[in-house]
Protein backbone atom coordinates (compact mmCIF):
# COMPACT_ATOMS: atom_id res chain seq x y z
CA UNK A 1 0.00 0.00 0.00
CA UNK A 2 0.69 3.65 -0.93
CA UNK A 3 1.84 5.79 1.98
CA UNK A 4 -0.03 9.45 1.50
CA UNK A 5 2.37 12.54 2.15
CA UNK A 6 2.14 14.27 5.48
CA UNK A 7 4.53 17.04 4.71
CA UNK A 8 7.72 18.19 6.09
CA UNK A 9 8.46 17.56 10.06
CA UNK A 10 9.38 20.51 12.07
CA UNK A 11 13.36 19.08 12.08
CA UNK A 12 13.69 19.13 8.84
CA UNK A 13 12.11 22.93 8.69
CA UNK A 14 14.31 24.05 10.73
CA UNK A 15 17.19 22.47 9.27
CA UNK A 16 16.36 23.86 5.74
CA UNK A 17 16.11 27.58 7.74
CA UNK A 18 19.47 27.07 9.14
CA UNK A 19 20.96 26.14 5.37
CA UNK A 20 19.38 29.44 3.88
CA UNK A 21 20.20 31.56 7.08
CA UNK A 22 23.93 30.51 7.05
CA UNK A 23 24.51 30.72 3.18
CA UNK A 24 22.63 33.95 3.03
CA UNK A 25 25.34 34.97 5.82
CA UNK A 26 27.86 33.99 3.43
CA UNK A 27 26.58 36.13 0.40
CA UNK A 28 24.96 39.39 2.30
CA UNK A 29 28.83 40.91 3.24
CA UNK A 30 29.59 40.56 -0.66
CA UNK A 31 26.36 42.81 -1.03
CA UNK A 32 28.14 45.57 0.63
CA UNK A 33 31.54 45.39 -0.51
CA UNK A 34 29.82 45.53 -3.92
CA UNK A 35 28.13 48.84 -3.27
CA UNK A 36 31.16 50.47 -1.15
CA UNK A 37 32.81 49.96 -4.65
CA UNK A 38 30.84 51.46 -6.41
CA UNK A 39 30.33 54.58 -4.34
CA UNK A 40 33.96 54.58 -4.73
CA UNK A 41 33.58 54.33 -8.60
CA UNK A 42 31.01 57.33 -8.31
CA UNK A 43 33.52 59.37 -5.86
CA UNK A 44 36.33 58.93 -9.02
CA UNK A 45 33.80 60.24 -11.64
CA UNK A 46 32.88 63.15 -9.37
CA UNK A 47 36.51 64.38 -9.01
CA UNK A 48 36.88 63.46 -12.49
CA UNK A 49 34.09 65.87 -12.97
CA UNK A 50 35.91 68.58 -11.03
CA UNK A 51 39.01 68.18 -12.78
CA UNK A 52 37.21 69.35 -15.98
CA UNK A 53 35.62 71.90 -14.67
CA UNK A 54 39.22 73.03 -13.10
CA UNK A 55 40.70 72.56 -16.73
CA UNK A 56 37.92 74.92 -18.00
CA UNK A 57 38.53 77.23 -15.69
CA UNK A 58 41.95 77.37 -16.44
CA UNK A 59 41.56 78.10 -20.28
CA UNK A 60 39.25 81.24 -19.57
CA UNK A 61 41.66 82.37 -16.70
CA UNK A 62 45.47 82.63 -18.07
CA UNK A 63 45.80 79.04 -16.67
CA UNK A 64 45.71 80.05 -13.56
CA UNK A 65 43.70 77.90 -11.06
CA UNK A 66 40.54 78.86 -9.26
CA UNK A 67 40.89 80.35 -5.70
CA UNK A 68 38.05 77.08 -4.49
CA UNK A 69 35.57 75.09 -5.96
CA UNK A 70 32.79 77.52 -5.40
CA UNK A 71 34.01 79.57 -8.47
CA UNK A 72 33.00 76.12 -10.72
CA UNK A 73 29.20 76.32 -10.02
CA UNK A 74 27.14 79.08 -10.90
CA UNK A 75 24.46 79.50 -8.06
CA UNK A 76 21.99 82.18 -10.48
CA UNK A 77 21.97 80.04 -13.75
CA UNK A 78 23.80 76.28 -12.62
CA UNK A 79 24.31 76.15 -16.92
CA UNK A 80 26.37 78.54 -16.97
CA UNK A 81 28.36 77.57 -14.54
CA UNK A 82 31.71 75.27 -15.11
CA UNK A 83 30.11 72.09 -13.37
CA UNK A 84 26.42 72.34 -13.11
CA UNK A 85 25.54 69.93 -11.02
CA UNK A 86 25.84 70.20 -6.71
CA UNK A 87 25.95 66.49 -6.71
CA UNK A 88 29.24 66.58 -7.98
CA UNK A 89 30.84 68.17 -5.14
CA UNK A 90 29.39 65.25 -2.29
CA UNK A 91 31.45 62.01 -1.60
CA UNK A 92 28.27 59.19 -2.37
CA UNK A 93 30.08 57.35 0.69
CA UNK A 94 29.29 60.13 2.83
CA UNK A 95 26.37 59.33 5.35
CA UNK A 96 24.84 63.04 4.90
CA UNK A 97 25.45 62.95 1.10
CA UNK A 98 23.03 65.68 0.27
CA UNK A 99 24.41 68.28 -1.96
CA UNK A 100 25.21 71.51 -0.57
CA UNK A 101 27.82 74.04 -1.33
CA UNK A 102 30.81 72.93 -3.59
CA UNK A 103 32.72 74.75 -0.76
CA UNK A 104 31.22 72.47 2.01
CA UNK A 105 31.62 69.12 -0.21
CA UNK A 106 33.55 66.22 0.70
CA UNK A 107 36.55 67.18 -1.54
CA UNK A 108 38.87 68.63 -0.46
CA UNK A 109 40.92 71.31 -2.78
CA UNK A 110 44.64 72.08 -2.80
CA UNK A 111 44.89 73.19 -6.15
CA UNK A 112 44.79 76.93 -5.09
CA UNK A 113 48.35 76.98 -3.89
CA UNK A 114 49.26 75.26 -7.21
CA UNK A 115 51.40 77.39 -9.89
CA UNK A 116 50.15 77.46 -13.31
CA UNK A 117 52.89 75.77 -14.51
CA UNK A 118 52.64 72.80 -11.80
CA UNK A 119 53.87 69.42 -12.37
CA UNK A 120 51.39 67.14 -13.75
CA UNK A 121 51.84 64.76 -10.30
CA UNK A 122 50.65 67.84 -8.06
CA UNK A 123 47.79 66.65 -5.88
CA UNK A 124 44.48 69.13 -6.91
CA UNK A 125 41.99 67.74 -4.50
CA UNK A 126 40.90 64.52 -2.70
CA UNK A 127 38.11 63.06 -1.10
CA UNK A 128 38.05 62.40 2.74
CA UNK A 129 40.17 59.21 3.43
CA UNK A 130 36.94 58.34 6.22
CA UNK A 131 34.71 58.13 3.55
CA UNK A 132 36.25 54.86 1.82
CA UNK A 133 37.89 52.09 4.21
CA UNK A 134 41.63 52.02 3.07
CA UNK A 135 42.76 54.77 1.49
CA UNK A 136 41.02 57.72 -0.77
CA UNK A 137 40.55 59.34 -4.49
CA UNK A 138 42.86 62.05 -5.67
CA UNK A 139 42.73 64.09 -8.44
CA UNK A 140 45.83 65.31 -10.33
CA UNK A 141 47.01 68.13 -12.20
CA UNK A 142 46.92 65.98 -15.13
CA UNK A 143 43.76 65.53 -14.34
CA UNK A 144 43.68 61.71 -14.23
CA UNK A 145 42.08 60.30 -10.41
CA UNK A 146 43.53 57.51 -8.93
CA UNK A 147 42.59 55.53 -5.45
CA UNK A 148 45.37 56.14 -3.11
Amino acid sequence: MRKSWQGFTLVELLVVMAVIALLAGFILPSFGKAREQGRKTQCMNNLKQIGLGIEMYRVDNEDRYPADLNVLYNTATPADGYIDNLKVFKCPSTVNAVPGTPGAGDYTYVGAALAPNAPSGSLVAHDDANNHAGGRNELFADGHVEWN
